[in-house]
């Protein structure tokens, strides 16, 4: 069985919903994240000047060749804002009214290798509010968690999972986990798969002279194992989105998404 394949719109910024998803079609992909349309990342503001209303996104989405799998938001688990929530709700708004099914929040916290009491309080109070939130409002978009700053070890992933207050899945980004947490992809793969709904994968070269540590490169170019990892997934039965993260709205040197999904495809990844 293939694997579920997807893309970030932060790949082809430029393209609206209707292009993003006809290029994925093209390609044989099952579904879209959105990030970014037409180079505007508050997406809430774009929604409504573009499409008025949920309902009316929502039949968009139902006649598109592909699926979205979500709607990815900048909120931080560890946020202490009113404002950041506000922000987040607008999100949630759209997700649900258009029925996408989950919404991206991040860890958020310092850079580190085992996440801190202080930061998981913090994220258990953001995931309470969230709860009570989406039961008083109806919604039925699913939130999950990207594994990008305080969560890059399998113990702090699970250090999450054990305190939190309600049930929990995450996105898990293999380039961070492996970049920062220096784990095997794999090994990280068996300690968390229970836990992980959607996948974001890239290839990249450990750099020390890079200000990131690392290098993003073409895909099979770098050192991760992707063809490994794939070949685990589907033998696994792995059915969530596996998504090229492929950043060239933050990198907009970088070659175009279509490029880079013409080698997946000569990879035989896809």
């Amino acid at each position: 069985m293939p694997l579920n394949w997807c893309f970030s719109t932060l790949g082809c910024p430029e393209l609206d919903f209707e292009s993003a998803a006809a290029l994925a079609a093209t390609f044989g992909f099952s579904s879209i994240e959105v990030r970014v349309l037409e180079n505007r990342l508050d997406l809430p503001a774009y929604l409504e000047a573009k499409y008025g209303s949920p309902s009316q996104l929502a039949s968009i989405i139902q006649n598109a060749p592909v699926s979205v799998s979500g709607l990815n938001t900048s909120l931080r688990l560890t946020s202490e804002s009113d404002a950041d929530r506000d922000a987040f709700m607008k999100y949630a708004y759209w997700a649900s009214g258009a029925g996408i099914p989950t919404l991206r929040v991040f860890d958020g916290g310092a850079e580190c290798d085992l996440v801190d009491t202080e930061t998981l309080d913090q994220m258990c109070q953001n995931l309470d509010w969230w709860e009570r939130v989406r039961t008083a409002e109806g919604f039925q978009s699913e939130l999950l968690v990207e594994t990008h700053w305080s969560l890059w070890t399998p113990e702090s992933v699970l250090k999450l999972v054990e305190v939190v207050p309600c049930e929990i899945r995450f996105i898990w980004d293999v380039f961070h986990t492996w970049r920062h947490g220096g784990r095997d992809v794999l090994e990280t793969w068996e300690l968390l798969k229970p836990y992980i709904a959607h996948i974001h994968f890239k290839d990249a070269v450990l750099d020390p002279t890079s200000p990131k540590g690392a290098r993003h490169l073409p895909l099979g170019e770098g050192e991760l194992p992707l063809a490994a990892l794939f070949s685990r997934l589907k033998s696994d039965g792995f059915s969530g989105p596996v998504s090229l993260e492929w950043e060239r709205y933050w990198n907009p040197s970088v070659a175009p998404l279509d490029t880079m999904l013409q080698q997946g495809k000569a990879l035989r990844f896809w």
